[in-house]
């Protein structure tokens, strides 16, 4: 494969023209041959691509793909998928704790169901066939396999250009953590913590109301009544050498 840059974009008509390392010729290239998102901030990115040749004898560059560092998308990658993840994955355990197996079996059937959709409906639209609706993308995403989609669109880099696609895909992730946290908050403080413990922190709460309002017996034995309101001692009487 040849190596080049990427000189101009038209984000309008999709398509851009890059500037090959071993010689000045500048070869025209299609969105749909880039493995990746063109912005104007790609101009000037090194790339790795192959030439091809059409009927009327027009180069073109092919099967591009945006050279990165991979140590750093790997780290990002799994920085994202650690903070997704996190809440379901609570969830999943609480199902477990408490037999409840519908969001299990959602996210075991939906993840890899939604995957093989966005990788079918990018194969069809690569050859032209009939394409998936979108609706239906984001019915299974609803359905527990947003994550298939999210790491379709980082490994198939496949409606990652469509502003109101995204939009909608992002607003079903939302929904789905904040759908999780409200789980967990209502669910975990029975299952995470040993009942034993929850017991005696009751217990410790209901103590301390009543030391607040506790009796104390007096010498004669009979409880005081806090609410009696203490008699003022007598002032000592004078003696009658006091008054000389």
């Amino acid at each position: 494969m040849k190596t080049g840059s990427i000189v101009s974009w038209t984000e309008e008509k999709g398509i851009g023209s890059i500037k090959s390392d071993n010689s000045n010729e500048e070869l025209f290239f299609h969105i749909s041959e880039l493995r990746g998102f063109v912005t104007q901030k790609f101009i000037g990115r090194t790339v790795r691509f192959q030439v091809d040749q059409t009927q009327e004898g027009v180069r073109s560059a092919v099967n591009i793909s945006i050279i990165r560092n991979p140590t750093t998308r790997r780290i990002k990658f799994g920085i994202y998928t650690f903070l997704l993840l996190l809440a379901p994955c609570l969830v999943v355990v609480l199902g477990f704790m408490r037999e409840f197996y519908i969001p299990i079996v959602l996210y075991v059937i939906a993840i890899p169901l939604t995957y093989f959709a966005y990788k079918t409906d990018r194969r069809r639209a690569k050859n032209g066939a009939r394409r998936i609706p979108e609706p239906v993308l984001h019915l299974l995403e609803f359905l527990g396999g947003w994550y298939g989609g999210f790491y379709a669109q980082k490994k198939l880099y496949h409606k990652i250009r469509k502003k109101t696609f995204q939009r909608i895909f992002w607003l079903i992730v939302i929904t789905h953590q904040a759908v999780s946290v409200f789980y967990i908050w209502v669910s975990a403080p029975g299952e995470f913590i040993p009942q034993k413990e929850l017991n005696y922190v009751e217990e410790w709460e209901q103590n301390k109301t009543k030391k607040k309002f506790s009796t104390k017996k007096n010498s004669s034995g009979k409880q005081a009544n806090p609410n009696r309101k203490r008699k003022p001692k007598p002032k000592p009487k004078k003696a009658w050498y006091d008054f000389y």
